[in-house]
């Protein structure tokens, strides 16, 4: 019975309260979800982490998508500057995102 819960009261003070409410939410997570993550302290399965993470991916996919489409109108013989424009923008979204990871990854605990 491995997988058997118990239950655990404990106090907390009323703005750990409100910051817990507020992180499982943003994480899409009960609150005993979000404390076992926590409690584990696993960094890539750290909350906020996994959220930057599905964050980080959509952007690479759509970078990917943007490169393509760059790809097709140099080989179709159109070039524009908005694609180079726009493929800059989103690379410098991308370090902005791998930036913040990072920095959730150096904090301690």
């Amino acid at each position: 019975m491995q997988n058997q819960t118990e239950r655990k009261d404990f106090r907390l003070r009323k703005q750990d309260i409100e910051l817990l409410e507020r992180n499982a939410k943003a994480c899409g997570m009960t609150h005993s979800a979000y404390l076992r993550q926590l409690i584990q302290n696993r960094p890539i399965d750290h909350p906020e982490i996994k959220k930057l993470l599905k964050e980080l991916l959509y952007e690479v996919n759509r970078i990917g998508n943007n490169v393509n489409q760059i790809a097709h109108h140099i080989n179709e013989g159109f070039y524009f500057k908005e694609d180079r424009n726009q493929l800059l923008k989103e690379q410098k979204e991308l370090e902005l995102q791998v930036a913040k990871i990072a920095e959730l990854l150096r904090k301690p605990g």
